[in-house]
């Protein structure tokens, strides 16, 4: 039997849990910005993290929790969040281990920005 997996954000991180047990935790902080797969039905995105590896997700509520996301993110930075949008495969923009220890970090192009994603004034 398949354990479920859950997202889990609070005001400083966002939390994989797998059953009862926490997977990892990505500090708000440490957030570099958020991809989405712009396929129509494909809730695939990737958490783009500072000086680690990525995280890749797939989540229903992918809107949802990225309205949330990014309220935190604000909350805390006071800055928007960077988004990004592609319909290629999501695995060529996420950094891996293995790229955090070569020092190559995997990004969209500033072409697939998302500016309209950008909700918040900076105070």
């Amino acid at each position: 039997m398949k354990q479920e997996r859950n997202l889990l954000l609070t005001t400083s991180q966002l939390c994989n849990v797998k059953g009862k047990e926490f997977q990892r935790s990505i500090a708000i902080k440490k957030m570099r910005g958020l991809s989405k797969n712009t396929t129509p039905g494909n809730d695939e995105f990737v958490v783009h993290v500072s000086d680690e590896y990525d995280y890749r997700f797939i989540c229903p509520l992918r809107d949802e929790l990225f309205t949330s996301i990014k309220a935190v993110y604000f909350q805390a930075m006071n800055t928007n969040l960077p988004i990004y949008g592609t319909e290629k495969n999501l695995k060529e923009f996420a950094t891996s281990k293995k790229d955090v220890k070569d020092k190559v970090e995997r990004i969209p192009p500033a072409s697939c920005r998302l500016h309209d994603e950008d909700v918040y004034e900076p105070i």
